[in-house]
Order: C-alpha cells, then structure tokens, then sequence
C-alpha cells in the first residue's frame, strides 16, 4: 500500500551513503514490492527492544543489577510536536561474548507519543536471530510512520494501528542500545569504542533531523531542545552534538562493562 502523501523534503537527494553488500541481501524470495517478516520468534519478543528505550531526563543509573532491562546512550528530544524524522547511523557488528540471553546490543531510531512507540534500527541478537551477525529491525509498541531505507520506500504503519501516535509524535530518540541477563558482563555498544575515539572508530548517528509542527521539510533539531541520556554513564556514553546543515551529529559507545563496574 502507498501512503497518501509525503512531508516536503522527503524524496529529496540526500547524497550516496547507503550501500548494501550482497552478502547481506535476504535469501528468502518475497513477492516483487514486498519484504520478508520473521515469524520463528514469539511476536512479544520484538517489542522488548523498545519497551523501555526511552526515558525522559533519566540521566543517571539504577540502584542495582537486579533490574537492569535495557542500557542506552542518546540524544532524545524535548516534548515537541513532530511529524517525521530522517538520519544516517554508521552499522557495526560487535562481537557480544559469551553469555545467557537476553544479550544483545543495537541503535535505533524511536518515536513516540504517549503509550505508542515505533522504532527502527540494527540489531546483533543471537537469540532472537540465531546468529551473531547484524540485522535490520523495526517494532512498534501498543497501539504513520513512512519508513525509509536510502530512498527506498519499506512501508509504513498504517494510522489505524496507533492511539496517541496517529497524529503526531512529541518525543524523538536516537539511541545506542545493549543488554545482558541479570550477574553477566554487558557487551559492547556501537563500534566498542567510546564516543572519545572519534571519526572512524566510534559509533554515530548523523543527518539527523526533524519535521517540526511548524515546518514543512526535515530541518537540524534545535540544540536548546534536546539533551543527552546515558542510563549506565559509566559503561556507555554519548558525545556532544554538533549541528550542521546536514543535521545533528554526535558519536555514542563504549566496551560494556562487568557487574561491579555497574553497580553504585
């Protein structure tokens, strides 16, 4: 199905940056026009990705192992209004160790309103996937988004499906993600190396920008309106943004961490 239209912008030239090896293409024969869905798994699974990704001003950590869930390193938005969002995030496959699942480690877009949440982005999750190699993932939670590979149109989420997010967003994240079970050592985020390493070692996001309520086009999100998050700042961290006509850009990352590094 085609969506009935697209933000100005959103078809525009944005340069070559997108390149797939042909190792990487689906095996799995699909019907022209449509992509493979990985059904082998509980539908549940997927959603814990993004269940607890963003936390508004959670600036610092836990009290404890016990309930860890999901460690991030992002730049999140103010509360806002916001139809759309489009960036560039740099793909790596680190290896996660050894270690009883859930253990993964990612970067994803989310967008949400209220109770609703859409996110997409890569993933290594051998659970999941049943391999240690790097995949594309994209989940919604509860109840439309375009979504965009390069200039190739996936799909989208239909309208119907969402309650609070049906009209609108009011808070974008761009985010590192990783996770370990409860007493294990959790795995490297991003490239492994934090965001101090820099152009080609760390992990980034960059072109990042926004759709506000009051434009018409993807334009750079205000720097007075954004701030950093790190759960575990300690294990994981994000670098400063830097605003370009481009977009924002900014490294995230870091080696993971043992189970006494993380606790207070």
């Amino acid at each position: 199905m085609q969506p009935g239209s697209f933000p100005y912008s959103t078809n525009g030239a944005k340069g070559s940056k997108i390149y797939i090896s042909s190792v990487d293409i689906c095996k799995i024969e699909c019907p022209y026009g449509t992509v493979p869905i990985l059904t082998s798994y509980m539908s549940s699974m997927s959603t814990r990705h993004f269940y607890n990704n963003i936390g508004h001003n959670d600036t610092g950590s836990t009290n404890g192992y016990e309930n860890v869930g999901t460690m991030m390193a992002a730049v999140e938005t103010e509360p806002s209004t916001f139809y759309g969002s489009q960036s560039s995030i740099s793909v790596w496959e680190p290896y996660l160790g050894t270690g009883r699942p859930p253990r993964y480690t990612g970067a994803v877009v989310v967008i949400q309103n209220g109770q609703s949440r859409i996110g997409a982005g890569w993933y290594v999750d051998p659970d999941m996937y049943g391999d240690n190699h790097t995949h594309f993932e994209i989940a919604w939670i509860w109840d439309v988004w375009v979504l965009l590979f390069g200039e190739e149109l996936v799909g989208y989420w239909p309208g119907e499906l969402f309650t609070d997010l049906s009209g609108a967003a009011n808070m974008i994240g761009w985010m590192g993600v990783a996770s370990a079970a409860t007493g294990e050592p959790f795995p490297p985020m991003g490239s492994g190396y934090s965001p101090d390493e820099g152009e080609g070692r760390a992990a980034f996001f960059t072109d990042v920008k926004v759709i506000y309520s009051s434009t018409s086009k993807f334009v750079s999100p205000n720097l007075s309106e954004i701030f950093t998050s790190t759960t575990t700042p300690n294990c994981y961290q994000v670098g400063r943004p830097s605003s370009y006509d481009s977009g924002l850009h900014f490294y995230f990352g870091g080696a993971g961490c043992s189970p006494s590094q993380f606790i207070k």
